[in-house]
């Protein structure tokens, strides 16, 4: 039995007198017995139930919430390392492949520009910069004060042939699960809790 089935369970013991005689608990919000079935009537806010013969299996909103947030982050690990080893083919991973993609769609761009857009500091994407300057795929070039960053020729070649294959390759982890409805209405929802995190995050940088 899980842990939240477990403690309802211990609840309901602890208050069988109050829960047969329908006596209020916690306010206004009431536990009922019935012989094979377990009801439980807002006993907290915004709860899933689950309800059999063996008794109830409860799910608050706030863990749901953490259930969606550690799946996501799960699905984006899980596709970082599948594109690591997609890319290793071309000599990539998929963080410098994010970086060549990233410095393609706005260069010339400086690091810091190029650190906002990876969510990344500064100090972190310096080694990697190092690093595709050192292979010859991106070029720094000094202007006043700061270094702007563009893609070299070989780092244009390279992102041409690699970036349809990566997209194939990555298309694939939605199209061989979701139908096409699906994948809408995935889009449309987490475009909608990409655009209120970022919300909150320019909040939390205004302050």
């Amino acid at each position: 039995m899980g842990t939240a089935a477990s403690t309802l369970r211990s609840f309901l013991i602890q208050h069988k007198e109050a829960v047969l005689k329908r006596a209020p608990l916690h306010g206004n919000k009431y536990i009922k017995f019935e012989t094979y079935e377990l009801k439980l009537y807002r006993l907290t806010s915004k709860m899933i139930i689950t309800k059999n013969n063996q008794g109830v299996k409860i799910m608050t909103d706030h863990r749901l919430c953490t259930l969606i947030w550690v799946r996501m982050a799960r699905f984006v690990q899980h596709s970082n390392r599948l594109s690591n080893e997609f890319l290793k083919q071309y000599g990539l991973t998929a963080a410098q492949f994010d970086v060549l993609s990233q410095i393609q769609a706005a260069e010339p761009l400086t690091q810091q520009e190029l650190a906002q857009r990876l969510t990344v500091t500064n100090g972190g994407i310096s080694r990697m910069l190092a690093r595709l300057e050192q292979e010859g795929l991106i070029i720094r070039k000094q202007k006043w004060r700061e270094k702007h960053i563009e893609l070299s020729p070989k780092g244009k070649e390279l992102l041409a042939e690699v970036v349809p294959q990566q997209v194939q390759f990555q298309a694939t982890l939605f199209n061989e699960v979701l139908s096409a409805e699906e994948k809408k209405e995935l889009y449309r929802l987490v475009t909608k809790l990409q655009k209120h995190s970022l919300q909150k995050l320019n909040e939390v940088y205004d302050q």
